[in-house]
């Protein structure tokens, strides 16, 4: 697996001194998508794939696409929340001054 990482950037955790994840060109990722999705298995890295110096994806775990998940569904229930909040603050404000 030392020759998954030939083109790919390691970014280190340097608290921990451990790879946080790997930075990988589009078109490295495509060719090698068997060899990163090994490496990935057997590590745990995470892979950020970019194109043209920009990140365009990731490649995580599934244990972090759905702490991702949750995270996404807890902020969108705050602001649902938030707006039903302001509504009902809104109506109780346009009744008083009618």
């Amino acid at each position: 697996m030392a020759n998954v990482n030939l083109f790919a950037q390691p970014c280190l955790d340097t608290t921990k001194g451990r790879v946080m994840f790997i930075e990988v060109l589009s078109n490295e990722f495509r060719t090698r998508f068997r060899a990163y999705l090994d490496h990935h298995l057997t590590t745990g890295d995470r892979i950020l794939v970019t194109r043209h110096g920009e990140p365009v994806g990731a490649w995580v775990s599934h244990r972090d696409f759905e702490r991702l998940e949750d995270a996404d569904n807890s902020r969108e229930e705050f602001l649902e929340q938030q707006h039903q909040q302001r509504m009902r603050d809104y109506r109780m404000l346009r009744d008083d001054q009618m």
